[in-house]
């Protein structure tokens, strides 16, 4: 039996809180937005459930302290770089208190268009993040040391 409290949340009893999907895709489009507009890496963790995992092509980052690592490297332009305005974003509940989110840009000619995978969770009646994947983006080529021409031969 479905409640709906004053707060405007679905229950599935007066006591359990179910996670809704507008709660789940205002977590997602908020959280991109401080991401974006600059926010502290302390900020955007406050926000993540235990357990957090980032996983990107390059690397997986895990936790607050990691994600506060890669955030102070600049490498966030991965998901800065994925406007959720031209793209497309899904939400669909797995069970009352997880939900999974999927943005994802429409590139032209593209294969595999890039997307984010987010896992969002209820815990104690606050919608966190889990996890964030990435995929369909390449991570940029590492750049190579310059080759040391050899000197060109003496001719006589």
């Amino acid at each position: 039996m479905t409640v709906v409290s004053l707060e405007g949340r679905p229950r599935a009893a007066a006591s359990t809180p179910v996670l809704t999907l507008p709660e789940a895709e205002r977590l997602v489009r908020d959280w991109l937005r401080r991401l974006r507009d600059g926010a502290a890496p302390e900020e955007l963790s406050a926000h993540f459930a235990n357990g957090m995992r980032l996983e990107l092509p390059e690397r997986i980052v895990r936790g607050p302290e990691e994600f506060a690592d890669w955030w102070r490297d600049g490498a966030h332009h991965i998901l800065t770089g994925l406007p959720l305005g031209g793209g497309a974003l899904e939400v669909t509940l797995s069970s009352p208190v997880h939900a999974q989110v999927v943005v994802t840009l429409q590139s032209a000619g593209a294969d595999s268009p890039p997307s984010q995978e987010w896992w969002v969770v209820l815990r104690d009646g606050i919608a966190q993040i889990r996890a964030i994947t990435v995929t369909g983006l390449h991570p940029e080529p590492l750049l190579a040391p310059t080759a040391v021409a050899a000197p060109e031969p003496a001719h006589a």
